[in-house]
């Protein structure tokens, strides 16, 4: 019975301890974290965040390859002519994405080109002076100032392949006419390239007289 009664008391004493621990680890774990535990938490965040823009980089359509080989032809070169202006631009093989739109920014001239009122026409392969292109491919919008044109190609340019896009306007008055251009391709959250300066002169009616 004694050798009983010390066990019994030897537990009461064990739990006693075992309380008071646990009394003391919830305190621990309601006090303030100590500066080397927040500089973990800031550390482990920092990690998480830079994990998730890594995976949202990855994510992020772009050319492996941008176009570079993009003209711009107007047979009309004479101020207040009916022009017919054609942008060409070849998708390069090794693009590594479709290309989804074709951005012109007008810099240099005052004066902003004449687009014309009707969507593009659209056709594949080499620029033909004569050759006629097909309506509803694409669809393009004019900035409110004039000076940006932004074509959208539906369905994108596959690599590979050359597009040209014929619009109808008419000439504005004589000058240098320059536009910088860029290209967006096809996928999530594209990533837009810079492509070259296009170029086009328009000269004065009594030049050819």
């Amino acid at each position: 019975m004694c050798e009983s009664y010390e066990l019994s008391a030897g537990a009461v004493v064990m739990d006693a301890t075992e309380q008071r621990a646990s009394i003391n680890l919830r305190s621990v774990g309601k006090s303030p974290r100590s500066p080397l535990n927040r500089t973990i938490a800031s550390l482990l965040t920092t990690a998480a965040l830079l994990v998730s823009t890594g995976s949202a980089a990855s994510e992020r359509a772009f050319f492996r390859s941008p176009p570079t080989r993009v003209s711009l032809h107007n047979p009309a070169a004479i101020e207040k002519q009916r022009n017919r202006t054609t942008i060409s631009v070849a998708v390069p093989e090794d693009a590594g994405s479709a290309l989804q739109e074709i951005v012109l920014y007008q810099i240099g001239s005052t004066e902003r080109w004449d687009w014309g009122r009707k969507p593009p026409e659209l056709y594949y392969g080499s620029y033909g002076l004569r050759r006629k292109g097909e309506a509803g491919l694409a669809v393009s919008s004019l900035s409110e100032e004039g000076h940006e044109l932004t074509i959208r190609l539906e369905p994108p340019i596959e690599p590979g392949k050359q597009v040209n896009l014929v619009f109808r306007g008419i000439n504005p008055e004589p000058n240098i006419y320059m536009w910088a251009t860029s290209f967006v391709p096809a996928g999530t959250n594209p990533l837009s390239s810079d492509g070259p300066t296009l170029r086009q002169h328009v000269y004065r009616n009594d030049d050819f007289n």
